[in-house]
């Protein structure tokens, strides 16, 4: 991911609590984060780009929130993200999201986007506390 973001001029910022623990594939997990970060990275097209990355407990949850300071997504179309080969973008395959929203159903977590009309979007998933 590194390629990208130097290229793109991206910064990523991880904030990962200590004594988190998420039950399932970490491959999977994986698979779901480098997407989620992948869409940032598109969003922030153009732009000096800032994603952020956290991990933290809160409650009975596992939550990982990914934000960007791109494009953001419009309100009529977010519920359309997560459909296979749905893409904003002209060369979008529209599996990215598609596969995020596969992974996080994989292992039981819930999903929140927040995307203010000024711009910038925030993926919150919650997923249930290893027990």
């Amino acid at each position: 991911m590194q390629l990208e973001t130097d290229r793109d001029d991206i910064n990523i910022i991880a904030d990962v609590k200590e004594n988190v623990s998420l039950e399932g594939d970490s491959d999977r997990f994986k698979q779901l984060l480098i997407n989620l970060i992948r869409n940032g990275i598109d969003a922030c097209e153009n732009k000096k780009g800032i994603i952020t990355v956290s991990i933290y407990n809160q409650d009975d949850r596992s939550v990982l929130r990914v934000t960007d300071n791109g494009c953001g997504i419009p309100d009529d179309i977010k519920t359309r993200v997560f459909n296979p080969y749905f893409s904003t973008r002209e060369l979008g395959t529209g599996l990215g999201l598609s596969i995020v929203h596969r992974v996080m159903e994989e292992m039981n977590g819930e999903v929140e986007i927040i995307s203010p009309a000024e711009g910038g979007t925030e993926f919150l998933i919650k997923f249930p506390m290893k027990a």
